[in-house]
Formats: C-alpha cells, sequence, structure tokens
C-alpha cells in the first residue's frame, strides 16, 4: 500500500513539475512575443476548453474546433492540414499550448486566420450581392 501511495505522490510531483515548466514557457513568450496578459488569458482559457482533461493539448479534431471558435468559421480541409502541420511543431499529433502560441506569434499565425478569415467573409458577401440580382 505504501509503495502504490508513493507512486501516486510522485506521479502528483511529476504532474505538477511539468504544469511549472509549461508556465515559466507561456511567461516567457508572453514576453517575448509582447503579449498582454489578457491575451494570453483569452488564448489559454479558449484553448483549455478544448483540451481533454486527460491530454496535455489539443488533438487536430480538438484544434480544428479552437480554431472554429476563434475565426467563426471551419477552414477547409486544405487550409486546415497546413495550420495543423505548422503548428504542430513537433510532430507529435497532439499540440501544446506553448507550441500554439509559438504558431499563432512566432509563425505567423494570427496573421493566417486573420487572412483566410477576410477571404471568407468576402466570399459570403459576393455570395450575398450574386443572390440579390436573381
Amino acid at each position: 500500500r505504501k509503495q502504490k501511495d508513493r507512486e501516486k505522490v510522485d506521479e502528483a510531483y511529476g504532474v505538477a513539475r511539468e504544469l511549472v515548466a509549461a508556465n515559466e514557457d507561456v511567461a516567457h513568450l508572453k514576453a517575448k512575443f509582447k503579449m498582454s496578459s489578457a491575451e494570453v488569458g483569452f488564448l489559454r482559457s479558449t484553448f483549455g476548453h478544448f483540451v481533454a482533461i486527460d491530454q496535455p493539448g489539443l488533438e487536430e479534431g480538438q484544434f480544428r474546433d479552437f480554431l472554429k471558435r476563434l475565426m467563426q468559421y471551419s477552414l477547409p480541409d486544405r487550409q486546415f492540414r497546413q495550420i495543423w502541420f505548422m503548428a504542430d511543431d513537433n510532430g507529435d499529433g497532439l499540440l501544446q499550448f506553448t507550441e500554439f502560441l509559438i504558431w499563432w506569434k512566432g509563425k505567423g499565425g494570427e496573421q493566417q486566420v486573420a487572412q483566410v478569415v477576410a477571404e471568407l467573409d468576402a466570399e459570403v458577401e459576393s455570395e450575398k450581392k450574386g443572390g440579390k440580382g436573381e
């Protein structure tokens, strides 16, 4: 019994160490990319909403849902796949929050998403205008 209790304590300490390291990474990235606490808080909160309790990050489908929430649009598959491969930096199929921040601020993800949204908005407007003449 003592051995099992010790294993549980060791596991809890391991998780705590990982969380502290992740928070230090986020603090470093926040400073590096000159992000406000509000911006990091919003992104972390929204990101966390899609992460399963037993996972350290988002799987591909969860990331698609997360982007849909941020963008208010579903991305076409081709564009989503490009974004996924850029964002999942280590290629493990699980997007950690720090990887997301690096993609969002350091690799132009924010601008990439804004461009896609602008293109989708333009398509919607074009369809509305085309539909009025019929």
